[in-house]
């Protein structure tokens, strides 16, 4: 695990996403879900 070191503080951020689709139909396709994954590894 790696920690940023501010001038006062020291800290590490993480992040949690969750996509929550409406009336819950198959929005994420395997091709948008592929793309996806290309973004948040970039």
């Amino acid at each position: 695990m790696s920690y940023n070191v501010g001038h006062r503080a020291v800290y590490s951020l993480n992040i949690h996403l969750v996509f929550v689709t409406k009336y819950r139909r198959k929005v994420i396709t395997q091709p948008i879900l592929n793309r996806l994954q290309e973004i948040f590894e970039n």
